[in-house]
């Protein structure tokens, strides 16, 4: 059998002793012993048992993309490229500065002189942008992100926003705006920008193609950016 046998068979037999006397204490009647609970104090008294308090719950917790915190790359926002896009960067966009997003912003408005000073004074957080050509490469689309200190400020510099062309208001049901820079030049491309906003974040969008891009461009990649922001979809 050999020793490792012998210690094999003792240990079963030591843990089999153990186990019957945790399980069952010697008594007259043979009963496992059992101290009483609240239910043996009150049948004694005659007084209801007292309530068991249920366990704390954990506070519900919002997947809102309206409940974002700064530290979200605002990258993580752009709708997927379309099939055949190529993305000037790469495909994931890139961040960007407060003057640059005072740039891009002002190169659409009607107060290009004023727009630094008012995104500073509606509280500008971050920005990314991404810049791609369609798959026929005769279409340049820019989206731009830019998180302000909250949907007030979002909403102020928005509606306090003048732009520069003939408007074109989007039609999806949201604060936006709209207009049409036509160069009026064979040489040189039209300019579709759109703005709108949801929460704490304004979208700038422009589409600059031929001398006659898509009108229709404009409110699909609108609409398209909107509802990602709105519902993270």
């Amino acid at each position: 059998m050999g020793i490792a046998g012998g210690a094999r068979r003792l240990f079963r037999g030591a843990v089999a002793a153990g186990c019957s006397a945790v399980a069952v204490t010697a008594g007259s009647s043979g009963t496992p012993d059992r101290r009483p609970g609240p239910a043996d104090r009150a049948a004694a008294t005659g007084r209801p048992a007292p309530a068991t308090p249920e366990p704390a719950r954990a506070p519900a917790t919002s997947a809102s993309p309206s409940r974002r915190g700064a530290a979200i790359d605002l990258r993580s926002f752009f709708r997927p490229l379309p099939a055949g896009a190529r993305a000037e960067g790469g495909p994931k966009g890139s961040p960007s500065t407060a003057a640059e997003t005072a740039a891009e912003t002002a190169a659409v408005s009607d107060d290009s002189d004023g727009t630094p000073r008012r995104l500073r004074s509606h509280g500008f957080r971050d920005a990314a942008v991404r810049t791609y050509s369609t798959a026929g490469g005769d279409t340049e689309v820019s989206v731009q992100l830019a998180r302000v200190a909250g949907a007030r400020q979002t909403a102020g510099f928005s509606t306090g926003s003048t732009y520069q062309g003939a408007p074109a208001a989007p039609a999806g049901g949201y604060p936006a705006h709209g207009c049409d820079l036509a160069s009026g030049s064979a040489e040189s491309h039209d300019t579709l920008p759109a703005t709108a906003y949801t929460d704490d974040v304004r979208i700038t969008l422009t589409v600059t193609g031929g001398a006659h891009p898509s009108r229709t461009l404009p409110q699909t990649l609108l609409d398209e950016q909107h509802r990602r922001l709105a519902t993270n979809r």
